[in-house]
């Protein structure tokens, strides 16, 4: 007599299944903190790299007679400023006046308004300014000036996106849509401006003084870069720390100030109150947090933890 075996598939139970989705669950909130963590990581040397980039090219700046001679123009130029520079766009030839501030001049001093090289910060009609050169130091026409090349690899560099045409022309930044500039500037790994202050060499003074204000003769003025880290149109739509509102007659309260006057300041300097690299330049980004004078910042200085 013949005996046939019969084998049940048995299924996974409702039980079990929930089991193994939970320990799934929980390998992805285990490992993604990881993935990210090694993610910003990743982002925060790459803008380190920037960084050290951009000072070789100040550097190399300063060193070309021919364009440079000095450290690169960083003070901020506005709308209502006698001598506006003109503003210039990849692939558009004409010219609006408009704010510029210390990350736009870094830009034109390394690669640029054009990105088609720098031809520096001259004064051609010798009037003491170059502002209201920068329409003959861009033109490539009628009376084209000397340049150099770029002083920074524009392939390996990152820059807003250009958005419109004419007059209208604008730059956005994607990470944040609602900040639009008048010009190019240099984005860190973490799609934010990078800033650049020339010092005022010779001055006593922080950038901050002891009232809790700006101080304009300070050896970094933090108005260089409003544009960016100010309020000055929209209440919301600049960066973190460092913003700070016009007050009665122009006088910059101190807001959150401190927090960045904090992270320039130079500990190792304690007969005076001094900030970092007095004599010479710095280049700042907000890193990881998008806050500018926060300790995660990423700067050709160690910033104050």
């Amino acid at each position: 007599m013949r005996t046939t075996l019969r084998h049940t598939k048995r299924g996974f139970t409702l039980v079990e299944l929930m089991v193994v989705v939970g320990i799934i669950a929980l390998l992805i909130a285990i490992v993604l903190p990881a993935v990210n963590a090694a993610r910003t990581q990743a982002k925060v040397a790459a803008t380190q790299n920037t960084v050290r980039v951009i000072e070789v090219g100040v550097e190399q700046f300063r060193a070309d007679h021919l364009v440079g001679g000095s450290y690169p123009e960083s003070i901020h130029l506005g709308l209502n400023k006698d001598q506006s520079p003109h503003v210039y766009t990849p692939g558009w030839s004409g010219s609006s006046a408009a704010d510029v501030c210390g990350a736009n001049l870094l830009a034109w001093a390394l690669a640029g308004a054009d990105l088609l090289g720098t031809p520096g910060f001259r004064d051609l009609d010798g009037d003491g300014f170059w502002y209201n050169d920068a329409l003959a130091l861009y033109d490539t026409t009628t009376d084209p000036q000397p340049r150099s090349e770029p002083f920074v690899d524009i392939d390996k560099m990152t820059f807003p996106e250009l958005i419109g045409t004419g007059a209208a022309a604008r730059f956005m930044i994607r990470e944040h849509p609602d900040v639009l500039l008048y010009s190019i500037c240099f984005l860190d790994s973490f799609d934010q401006p990078v800033l650049y202050y020339r010092a005022n060499v010779g001055q006593a003074t922080m950038a901050v003084d002891e009232r809790g204000v700006l101080s304009p003769s300070g050896i970094y003025n933090l108005g260089d870069n409003s544009w960016i880290t100010d309020s000055l149109q929209d209440s919301d739509s600049r960066f973190g720390s460092g913003r700070a509102d016009l007050g009665a007659g122009g006088i910059h309260p101190l807001a959150d100030l401190s927090i960045f006057a904090a992270a320039i300041h130079n500990p190792n300097v304690t007969a005076v109150d001094r900030p970092h690299r007095a004599d010479s330049f710095i280049v700042l980004s907000a890193g990881p947090d998008a806050l500018y004078g926060t300790a995660d910042d990423i700067a050709n200085f160690e910033i104050n933890k």
